[in-house]
């Protein structure tokens, strides 16, 4: 069995020490390069989360929207007549006497007049079209 010591030369001690420092310096790129996906990462995580909040203040403010549309509709719906509980029964008609009267065609010169109930439905209909429109866009960018 061989009891000397060893001697390393002064170039072997430099040959470790400069693969050691090669370790540490691949260690601590690795480190910042995993630091730098994280911070990345995050600040999408903080895009999309951004983005979903704002997703959800639309669709809120367009419920609010809605409910305050049906309040206002509630006095035009709530004129809708209500049948009576008595219907009269029909009895025999009888014509006495008829009257004739030359037939006239309409010239199509009559205003027609809108009530305001079709109006407030058509304006319903095309801001539910639009808000669908532009959630459509909304979540054609976000996808």
């Amino acid at each position: 069995i061989d009891s000397t010591p060893r001697v390393t030369s002064l170039a072997a001690d430099e040959g470790n020490m400069q693969h050691k420092l090669n370790e540490l310096i691949a260690l601590c790129t690795s480190l910042q390069k995993q630091q730098s996906e994280m911070v990345t990462k995050f600040e999408e995580q903080e895009l999309e989360i951004n983005s979903l909040k704002a997703r959800i203040k639309v669709l809120e403010d367009k419920d609010r929207w809605v409910a305050e549309q049906s309040r206002d509709d509630a006095p035009i719906k709530g004129r809708i007549p209500t049948g009576s509980g008595s219907v009269p029964t029909a009895g025999p008609i009888f014509a006495t006497a008829t009257v004739v009267t030359p037939c006239t065609r309409r010239k199509g010169k009559e205003k027609m007049i809108e009530s305001e109930t079709p109006k407030k439905k058509k304006i319903q209909e095309q801001r539910d079209i639009q808000i669908a429109r532009q959630l459509e866009e909304e979540m054609e960018r976000d996808a």
